[in-house]
């Protein structure tokens, strides 16, 4: 690969993680809202279904193969499921914590590159997971100093925080896996079938197509806006899956952490003290890290 094609692929993952923060703005958003995951995820997943089918038209995909089907089904119904968890995450728990969660599950797919795609492990890992936990640590001091978590929701908070990590880790492997099963083909034809899965998994919650008249329009605003900001993330994401897991998943989400975290604690004034500061710090630090690797 040559230098001028892989600053290309820098510059889209870059663009990529940038992108996915207004997902997180639009996700504290719905929540503090009111809007139903059902609701949110329908206008969201239409809209970037949409979006990757104007660009897969252009990109001359073709649709044959049970395998990438499957795949393609399977992230879908997957990333419907991250939906009502991180909105639920949202209500017990400060945004920038559920959006530090969302982006290290970057640890997910790296681990399973190096233990299913033969990608090898380094000896700065350990050091990657020893901050890791040290951003966790401080995330968890600097919410309960701002008494951001109510004391009897902190339990319901560590597990949807986890299932935040396990879901969003699962997304990125299957992102990885589209590139490595199915190489030279149409990036956008995985995004089509994984929103257009999303969506349908959201119409089915409605009973009726009158039932669909229900959904505000505030839910439709956040919603849409969520869809381009991801619909256009997964774009941009999915050509960079050429690039080694350890490399290209710091660096997305490192943008997509810093740009999310920052954007939502300004937004919706949320208290950044040193604790938090340090977790986000350490955050990065884990990212840089894992470029280095």
């Amino acid at each position: 690969m040559g230098t001028a094609q892989f600053a290309a692929y820098m510059a889209a993952a870059v663009g990529a993680g940038l992108a996915t923060s207004g997902v997180s703005l639009c996700l504290k958003g719905a929540e503090q809202h009111e809007c139903r995951a059902r609701a949110f995820a329908l206008a969201e997943f239409a809209l970037a279904t949409i979006l990757s089918l104007v660009v897969a038209g252009a990109q001359g995909a073709v649709w044959s193969g049970m395998g990438f089907w499957a795949l393609g089904v399977t992230t879908g119904v997957l990333m419907y499921g991250a939906i009502p968890i991180m909105l639920a995450a949202n209500r017990v728990s400060p945004p920038s914590l559920v959006w530090a969660m969302a982006n290290m599950g970057l640890l997910l797919p790296i681990l399973a590159s190096a233990l299913l795609l033969h990608e090898p492990l380094q000896p700065l890992d350990a050091v990657m997971l020893t901050l890791f936990g040290g951003m966790l640590l401080a995330f968890g001091r600097g919410t309960q100093a701002a008494a951001d978590t109510r004391r009897d929701a902190r339990l319901t908070s560590v597990l949807l925080l986890g299932a935040v990590l396990v879901v969003n880790g699962l997304l990125m492997f299957a992102f990885k896996l589209n590139t490595v099963l199915f190489p030279g083909l149409a990036s956008a034809r995985f995004s089509v079938v994984m929103y257009a899965t999303a969506a349908l998994l959201a119409l089915a919650q409605f009973r009726g197509w009158r039932a669909l008249a229900d959904i505000r329009a505030v839910e439709w605003r956040w919603g849409s806006g969520a869809g381009l900001a991801s619909g256009a993330s997964i774009l941009l994401l999915l050509p960079t899956m050429r690039l080694p897991a350890g490399v290209v998943f710091p660096v997305i989400q490192g943008a997509s952490l810093l740009g999310g975290t920052l954007l939502t604690a300004w937004a919706f004034r949320e208290r950044l003290n040193g604790w938090k500061l340090a977790g986000i710090l350490l955050g990065l630090a884990v990212l840089g890290l894992a470029v280095v690797r």
